[in-house]
């Protein structure tokens, strides 16, 4: 999310059985995947670090809800926020909204949180009076939140405060004081902060010397009870596949800090073209999605639902919802996405991210991710380049691992060829349609070998058995 024009803020079986948008973008970061990429290059370096991390401690109403969250920054306008206007957003399979396009006060916030309530939504609020607490006394705070809180603790569809967007390390303690009182008073409602990018500037933005040091501090001075980030890869060019080279170092390190303080990571999905950033079609959207989940992403928000308007300094083109209230082809798009998204995203909710791979990769250390490298899962690989994401059961069934692989390219479809480590005795694959695991069918395993078919932008999830 960014402040440049914006307020500020299981299904299926997962046992083991037979069967401030940034304007300030990093051109210079940009290459395209024709250079990005190349079938059958594998480095051998260390697979990514593997986490013992378990269940979020804190509860929230989303996370009560035992379904994937997806969201939405920029709702409906005031003069939108009617009952009709979030069944709309319901029927695209969001089932959260965050608050903000003049949706930031009481009566609009209760306005918002009664259309959410009658369409089974979550809503996390922006209050300007908590944003504009910044001087006040601890003892100050305490009553300003006591009374905020008063307002919205009894609507159903609260689900927490959207304390701030893009945060310098400056703010931290402030945040944390906010945070602390919050999870006294409301302990089920979350106190919701956004991270900067990694092409945040750091000195001027970021106010550390490194973006690890920014995600570290943050997470030690705040106590959150998530990781929230925004990262909008697509970059305008020629050929429309063009990409920021950091977008992998940015999810490795958040999802470091989220596995080792065991809190979810959610990103923002970039649905709508502004500045250099260009309009992506379903295929985008769909790899933006896939690629956040082999990074153990555990929540999804789109940026944005609603188009903004025309007066914003960012020059934004038309996003899920036009300005003029129309749907676009990306609400069909994103609705399609997001069925698949709350099949396969609701599997691996409560499985743990043990490592995130990349095979087929150039450039593996300028993109700060880890090469492929076999294990005693995938013995080798051949074919096109793509991410292996492997997960965990919690507890811990050493018998049994989920891979996600996900397709490199959102342009073009691929094939790779898995080598299963000899112990591997059983392959199930999962159906998001049905919401269920099948056994490999003949030809996607050939003598011993996972043969992964994916059009552009998707994925496979399967299911190893030792």
């Amino acid at each position: 999310m960014s402040s440049g024009g914006r307020s500020q803020l299981m299904p299926g079986q997962r046992g083991c059985f037979a069967f401030q948008r940034r304007s300030q973008i990093c051109l210079v970061c940009a290459l395209s995947f024709a250079f990005l990429i190349l079938a059958g290059n594998v480095s051998a370096l260390r697979a990514g670090e593997v986490s013992t991390v378990g269940q979020p401690a804190v509860q929230s109403r989303l996370w009560a809800r035992d379904e994937f969250p997806i969201g939405l920054w920029w709702p409906p306008p005031p003069g939108e926020t009617n009952v009709e206007r979030y069944r709309e957003i319901a029927d695209t399979g969001i089932n959260f909204v965050i608050g903000g396009n003049g949706v930031q006060d009481m009566p609009r916030n209760r306005a918002m949180l009664v259309a959410a309530e009658a369409n089974d939504l979550l809503a996390i609020v922006i209050d300007s009076r908590l944003r504009a607490s910044a001087s006040c006394s601890e003892a100050e705070l305490r009553q300003i939140i006591d009374r905020v809180v008063a307002e919205y603790r009894g609507y159903p569809a609260f689900a927490g405060f959207n304390l701030y967007d893009e945060p310098s390390a400056d703010e931290f303690e402030r945040l944390g004081l906010m945070t602390s009182i919050l999870r006294d008073q409301v302990p089920e409602a979350l106190a919701y902060v956004n991270l900067f990018p990694t092409y945040a500037n750091p000195v001027s933005q970021l106010r550390t010397s490194t973006y690890e040091e920014y995600v570290d501090r943050f997470v030690a001075e705040v106590e959150p009870p998530l990781l929230s980030f925004d990262h909008y890869p697509l970059l305008e060019d020629d050929r429309g596949v063009a990409m920021t080279l950091d977008y992998f170092r940015n999810w490795a390190v958040i999802r470091r800090a989220a596995l080792r303080e065991a809190i979810p990571a959610w990103i923002f999905i970039q649905s709508v073209s502004y500045h250099s950033r260009r309009h992506p079609n379903e295929q985008e959207i769909l790899w933006q999605v896939n690629a956040s989940l082999a990074y153990g992403a555990k929540g999804i928000m789109y940026f944005t639902y609603w188009t903004p308007g025309v007066d914003s300094t960012e020059g934004f083109g038309s996003a899920l919802i036009s300005r003029a209230g129309e749907r676009t082809p990306l609400y069909d798009a994103a609705k399609r996405v997001n069925l698949y998204l709350q099949a396969v995203g609701g599997e691996l909710l409560a499985l743990v991210s043990e490592s995130v791979v990349h095979f087929g990769e150039l450039l593996t250390d300028r993109l700060g991710v880890q090469s492929f490298v076999a294990d005693d899962w995938v013995a080798a690989a051949v074919g096109d380049p793509v991410i292996i994401s492997r997960f965990r059961d919690t507890p811990d069934n050493p018998a049994c691992r989920w891979l996600l692989v996900v397709n490199r390219s959102f342009f073009k479809a691929s094939e790779t060829r898995l080598k299963l480590a000899a112990g591997v005795k059983t392959v199930a694959v999962f159906d998001a349609a049905s919401g269920g695991y099948h056994p490999a069918a003949t030809d996607e395993l050939v003598s011993g070998e996972l043969v992964v078919s994916l059009q552009p932008g998707a994925a496979r999830l399967v299911r190893l058995e030792h």
